[in-house]
């Protein structure tokens, strides 16, 4: 085949692929296998075709150099012939240039075909969802959010290279680390049942037996909304941006989860749309040494409760068990190693003060009802102000299903109750 037979040929490859892109696009979807499979094998095709291109064309460069010039000619040739050849010659050198020039820009292009290949063929952004959403009115999943606005210099996502953004600070999660249960993708309110221990007694020979059986009460969950309203705007949705999705997907989920994680080790009283804090009207033990933790821990054996015991602590109790001399004849002290006396330490600034929580957090229970909804609003004011909104909602409920199963504790001796 000819250089010009073999880039026509890889310029159909490219149209080919561009169609695939294109039809995923328009109906909002991922290549189907057979499409990426047709995708891929064109994408080699393409670069073994622009390698032949480039050997065909060095190798017709050499054969022209190597040809004979006939010498009779040569000798034969006048003064003006020569002339003439000089000046033949000065052409063919320009159209050379002119050819070189020409494969140089063919072969950035090729490049820059490649490039765009390789980026349409990756998940459709929040861009081509937003879009098509207010063309719909459809919602979709937190899984495709893009949530930044073009603003100040410095703050803008719109021609600007950036090589890496920097999550905000959050507190850490870490119920579900020390053992807290999750109950997902639920419609209907959840009733749990508590029974109590069965018991036996001693009694005569022909006394009759006491009744031991055991009692049983429940704790429902239910529902709880939690909300926020995004701001997107319009020159945003106008303009391709980088790729900024992946990190306030993760950040919105990570401020869902932080928000009901704060409350269930917060203080305050459960109502209607909020879950009660562990910390509420809860009997609070001092520890100002190493016995007061073995004696915070036998609250929780008291109780018959044996399973994978953790602590819960603020950063400022942290701090405190970590410079608390186990005894005054040790050097070791109450906190090492992430771990008190081989129990491991959990620390988060959803606790606050100097509080800590000792105990088997798997008695503790957090429930999501459905998957996290995300829907665009665009109404008049809003797009009067160059802005289409994100509206996320979540429904969660969780609670200590057995509270003997967690005691609480506090370095802070004036703070003890």
């Amino acid at each position: 085949m000819t250089v010009q037979e073999l880039k026509d040929k890889q310029n159909s490859l490219i149209t080919r692929c561009d169609e695939i892109v294109n039809l995923c696009k328009s109906e909002v979807r991922e290549m189907t296998k057979e499409e990426e499979d047709e995708f891929n094998a064109n994408k080699e095709e393409i670069k073994a075709l622009k390698e032949e291109i480039k050997a065909l064309e060095e190798k017709l460069s050499e054969d022209k150099e190597d040809l004979p010039e006939d010498k009779e000619d040569k000798e034969e040739k006048s003064a003006e012939d020569n002339k003439e050849d000089n000046k033949d010659k000065e052409e063919k050198e320009e159209e050379t240039k002119e050819e070189k020039e020409e494969d140089e820009d063919s072969s950035e292009k090729e490049k820059k075909n490649n490039r765009n290949i390789t980026m349409n063929s990756q998940k459709f952004n929040l861009m081509t969802e937003l879009r098509n959403s207010l063309e719909t009115g459809k919602s979709f999943n937190l899984n495709e959010v893009r949530a930044y606005t073009v603003t100040a210099e410095g703050e803008d996502v719109v021609q600007t290279d950036i090589y890496d953004i920097w999550e905000p600070l959050r507190a850490k999660n870490v119920l579900v680390q020390a053992g807290a249960q999750v109950i997902s993708g639920i419609k209907n309110n959840v009733q749990i049942p508590l029974m109590s221990a069965v018991s036996c007694n001693f009694a005569g020979e022909t006394a009759d037996a006491s009744n031991g059986s055991g009692t049983f009460t429940s704790k429902v969950l239910s529902p709880k909304r939690i909300t926020a309203k995004y701001p997107i705007s319009l020159q945003l949705l106008a303009q391709d941006s980088v790729g900024v999705e992946a990190k306030i997907r993760e950040d919105i989920s990570k401020a869902i989860n932080s928000k009901l994680e704060s409350v269930l080790l917060g203080t305050a009283a459960g109502t209607a749309n909020q879950p009660a804090g562990i910390f509420y009207d809860s009997s609070v033990f001092a520890i100002q040494n190493f016995n007061d933790i073995t004696t915070l821990e036998s609250k929780v054996e008291s109780e018959n409760v044996y399973g994978d015991m953790k602590y819960i602590v603020s950063p400022a109790a942290k701090a405190d068990l970590r410079s608390m001399a186990k005894s005054s004849k040790s050097t070791q002290l109450v906190m090492e190693g992430g771990e008190i006396d081989g129990t491991p330490v959990f620390a988060t600034t959803h606790v606050s003060d100097k509080k800590i929580a000792y105990g088997d957090w798997s008695n503790l229970v957090i429930a999501t009802w459905d998957n996290v909804q995300l829907d665009v609003v665009r109404d008049v004011a809003s797009v009067g102000n160059g802005q289409v909104t994100i509206v996320v909602n979540a429904f969660v409920d969780g609670a200590l299903i057995r509270p003997n199963a967690v005691v609480f504790g506090t370095t802070d001796p004036n703070a003890a109750a």
